[in-house]
């Protein structure tokens, strides 16, 4: 289980609120990580990695063909600006993929393998 302590450094006082209300306990630490995937995604799209403050942004951590960036305090306008998508990953793994994109855009994520 992730730490409280974990979960209030990295997640914004929305998020943390949100994720404890709206799950079961033994889906705290998969949401946790998968919206900790979500940011870091989002972080490495703008370029700043995580002198973003991490607490000053949310983005949904429920598991959907969707994720999106709920806020950021930092850019307000950055929400509409960027696209997140969870990439399908193994059992017990998180990924995702973030773009600066415009909202009259959409972002078709394939995945392929390689033998």
């Amino acid at each position: 289980m992730v730490g409280s302590w974990m979960t209030l450094s990295l997640l914004t006082p929305l998020s943390s609120e949100f994720h404890r209300a709206k799950l079961p306990a033994w889906k705290h630490s998969a949401a946790f990580f998968r919206a900790w995937t979500r940011k870091e995604a989002y972080v490495k799209a703008r370029g700043d990695g995580f002198s973003h403050d991490s607490s000053r942004y949310a983005v949904e951590f429920q598991q959907t063909k969707t994720a999106r960036l709920i806020l950021d305090e930092i850019d307000p306008s950055a929400p509409a600006q960027y696209q997140l998508t969870p990439v399908v990953a193994p059992p017990g793994y998180e990924a995702a993929c973030a773009l600066r994109i415009s909202p009259d855009q959409a972002l078709d994520l394939k995945i392929h393998s390689w033998p």
